[in-house]
């Protein structure tokens, strides 16, 4: 401690002290998951944070818990208040699957007579950067939700059968917890920085979803992406999804990690500017395309498809083989076992059973002698009286 603040050693009331800035009320202390104040870590990261994203956290916050609201409530879309973090999540959660879309939408009932209009047919659909909606007024942006991403209970509005229900029940699944679950973990008051074993251990710990972090050189990436590249982040929120889609999202960002390995981390194309859902659907048609020359049986892919079924089915001759081969092991040890304990059995003798009522019988013609030899004896003594 004196070796980093050494000017701060003096003497006071005859022993050395170290002065020590103390915490004010309007400065939080920031305590990680280690339970260990390390500021010099979290910091940083957090001015980086708010640099590129004025009121990160409070905009993070407002962005999940309205998509959250509207989904509980059986809304198919999001109306939020455009911001540079918003613009950017906006378009991270339609890269990733998690939301349809998203649009800039303007409420012109709430214009005045020297407002600029937004027309859609005019403008861009998806802007660049929050700028060039700065001269609009009343401008809101719509995230189109994935109603298939969570199924309602009999008696929700549209199902048809059983009583209303509250809210907070209908949009949930038979089983576990709400697919498209958000919970946010870094507030204002609170972040929350994480390294790559914490994000492992939090996900085993949540439901199957996503991380939403930070990265001042990565952008808004998620805990793959992270692990991935070993670095610390800033978690926002986490967004629990569908097993199915979780699996499909670490795959695609593994196959963008190895297609962009060796590249500095500043050079790595951001989560905003890569779309996953586009890379799935021309995979789907590469496989389809393939696997229809493969049943039309011409040129190298059907070659290729022929050999791998001869590979398999040889394969899958070997283990039945195997399988058989070891199954007529353990029948002849269970034999010889068998035998084994027949043989031990009669060379001891008759069996335990057998032995006890041998030992009965035994007994009982002891008895029986003795019984005999007393009758003996007393008529030998009546016919010595006689004489």
């Amino acid at each position: 401690m004196r070796s980093a603040f050494p000017g701060a050693v003096h003497d006071t009331a005859g022993r050395n002290t170290i002065a020590v800035q103390l915490p004010r009320k309007d400065v939080p202390t920031y305590v990680m998951a280690n339970q260990r104040p390390q500021p010099w870590e979290l910091l940083p990261m957090k001015a980086a944070a708010m640099a590129q994203y004025p009121n990160f956290f409070n905009n993070s916050c407002t962005f999940f818990g309205s998509i959250k609201r509207d989904v509980v409530n059986g809304v198919p879309f999001c109306l939020l208040r455009p911001s540079r973090l918003a613009l950017d999540m906006a378009k991270v959660a339609r890269n990733l699957g998690i939301v349809d879309g998203f649009e800039v939408v303007q409420r012109r009932s709430r214009l005045g007579a020297h407002d600029f209009v937004w027309l859609p047919e005019q403008q861009p659909q998806e802007p660049e950067h929050l700028y060039d909606t700065s001269l609009f007024r009343q401008r809101l942006i719509r995230l189109h939700l994935r109603t298939d991403l969570f199924s309602r209970l009999p008696g929700a509005p549209g199902s048809g059968a059983g009583g209303p229900l509250p809210a907070s029940a209908q949009l949930a699944p038979a089983a576990g917890l709400l697919p498209l679950s958000v919970k946010n973990i870094s507030k204002a008051s609170q972040p929350v920085l994480m390294y790559p074993r914490q994000l492992e251990a939090a996900a085993a710990r949540l439901p199957a979803g996503v991380f939403v972090c930070y990265h001042p050189q990565l952008g808004l990436i998620t805990d793959t992406v992270a692990q991935q590249y070993d670095v610390p982040a800033l978690v926002a929120a986490h967004v629990g999804l569908p097993l199915s889609q979780v699996a499909a999202i670490r795959g695609a960002l593994r196959v963008k990690a190895a297609e962009e390995a060796g590249k500095p981390l500043r050079q790595v194309t951001q989560l905003k500017d890569w779309n996953m859902m586009e890379l799935l659907r021309r995979r789907m048609v590469e496989r389809r395309a393939a696997l229809e020359a493969g049943a039309a049986g011409d040129g190298e892919v059907a070659a290729r498809l022929a050999e791998l079924r001869e590979t398999g089915s040889r394969h899958r001759e070997e283990a039945s083989d195997r399988v058989a081969a070891a199954l007529g092991v353990a029948q002849d040890l269970e034999d010889g076992a068998l035998a084994w304990q027949l043989v031990h059995s009669r060379v001891l003798g008759a069996a335990p059973g057998t032995a006890a009522r041998g030992d009965d019988e035994a007994a009982g013609s002891e008895e029986q002698a003795g019984a005999g030899q007393e009758r003996r004896s007393d008529h030998s003594q009546s016919r010595r009286r006689r004489w």
